[in-house]
């Protein structure tokens, strides 16, 4: 894996892998050989929380509108970025 503080997203599509509950919401890594971004999130799986919260870091970091497209009740998720 390799580890990085500013992560930029020139992706059209990407996969996160998501820990909920963290302490705060970010992007931790990149894991190079699953081609996979690891993603804290503060907020809790329950009640869409953490999918919300996922969308709407994303699209503020990206500059773009973002959409879960695979994975809504799952850890790893397909991002779409337009």
């Amino acid at each position: 894996m390799s580890k990085t503080k500013d992560i930029e997203i020139n992706l059209s599509s990407f996969f996160i892998i998501v820990n909920s509950n963290a302490k705060k919401t970010r992007i931790t890594e990149f894991d190079a050989k699953k081609s996979v971004y690891l993603m804290d999130v503060a907020e809790p799986s329950e009640n869409n929380r953490a999918n919300n919260a996922i969308v709407a870091y994303i699209s503020k970091i990206s500059g773009r509108h973002a959409k879960i497209l695979i994975g809504k009740t799952s850890k790893k998720k397909l991002i779409k970025l337009s």
